[in-house]
């Protein structure tokens, strides 16, 4: 061990290894991070110290994980934000030797007022969500010009065999929650920007035509 510590050219990571911890991040030359690799593949230190890169290609199971903290800063909106899901999945992951365990520990550190949204996203499965909304008009307008669509009862139907309705019945939250009216323009009345798109499409889409939803069934 003394002799592939004096190899390592990082000084932080040599004077750890001496006591069976290894350190695994991007400012590492090759050669230390293949060392310390290695090492710890081969069971010669115990303790791992990585950064989140090493969620993602490559594979160092191990039988106790510990993620401390959830959230890294992003350089381009300068502030703190959350790990996506997927990455806390790969990071928790690791835990769990096939070849040696028969089971895996992994321990998440957060701060308390998410302590209760991963408590439940670890013990109950998430729904899916539809992103409908966000290109719902682009849909509509393709089903409009190949004329499935011509009546407004008839997107009122179209909607309602989409997931999107679905989901929207049984929590509306996700799916509304980033839907911002605007106000009418300056210049026009109240409705005067509806009564000019109005005049853009059939009568039958015009807002005020009749349509009526069908009956959902669970």
């Amino acid at each position: 061990m003394e002799q592939i510590c004096g190899g390592v050219r990082e000084a932080n990571l040599k004077l750890t290894l001496a006591f069976g911890i290894g350190i695994h991040h991007a400012g590492l030359t090759d050669r230390d991070r293949k060392v310390v690799e290695e090492l710890f593949v081969n069971q010669k230190i115990q303790v791992l110290i990585a950064t989140s890169t090493l969620a993602w290609g490559v594979n160092f199971p191990a039988h106790l994980v510990i993620v401390k903290g959830t959230e890294y800063f992003d350089g381009k909106t300068r502030r703190y934000v959350d790990f996506p899901i997927t990455d806390v999945l790969q990071m928790m992951g690791r835990a769990g030797r096939p070849q040696f365990d028969d089971q895996g520990v992994a321990v998440i550190l957060v701060h308390d007022v998410k302590k209760h949204f991963y408590k439940k996203f670890l013990y109950e499965p998430f729904p899916v969500e539809s992103n409908l909304l966000e290109v719902l008009a682009d849909h509509l307008n393709a089903e409009v010009v190949a004329g499935t669509i011509s009546s407004k009862q008839e997107a009122m139907d179209y909607i309602t065999w989409t997931y999107f309705f679905r989901r929207l019945i049984m929590n509306p939250s996700p799916q509304l929650g980033d839907l911002k009216l605007s106000g009418p323009r300056s210049g026009q009345g109240a409705g005067g920007g509806a009564r000019a798109r109005d005049r853009r499409v059939p009568a039958d889409l015009r807002a005020d035509s009749p349509a009526t939803v069908p009956p959902t069934f669970p």
